[in-house]
């Protein structure tokens, strides 16, 4: 996590960017971010809020789905929490837990 920290920051810093919204795993963990720029044109960030999504979703039986919108009437067991920007969200593989970290 510490690594993809660094690696945001540095974007942040150094690059003109419209969104970076990524998943990533090692196999023992998976890293979903929600990341806007809130620099580059900021005359059109609350479009870019809307468009740009992420959202993690939760079953009774403890499945979880990451994905860009919710998929509604379609899974009717699924709780849908959209990820915010800057947020990046951890998942254990091992035991399913998750937690967001402000980035």
């Amino acid at each position: 996590r510490r690594s993809i920290e660094k690696a945001v920051n540095l974007i942040r810093v150094n690059f003109d960017y419209t969104a970076l919204n990524f998943i990533l795993t090692n196999g023992k963990y998976l890293w979903a971010l929600r990341e806007i720029s809130d620099k580059y044109q900021p005359e059109n960030f609350e479009k870019r809020k809307k468009y740009y999504t992420l959202f993690q979703g939760k079953s009774n039986d403890n499945c979880i789905i990451i994905c860009s919108e919710r998929l509604g009437a379609k899974i009717e067991s699924i709780k849908w929490d959209e990820i915010d920007n800057h947020e990046l969200l951890e998942i254990n593989l091992r035991n399913n837990r998750s937690k967001i970290v402000k980035i």
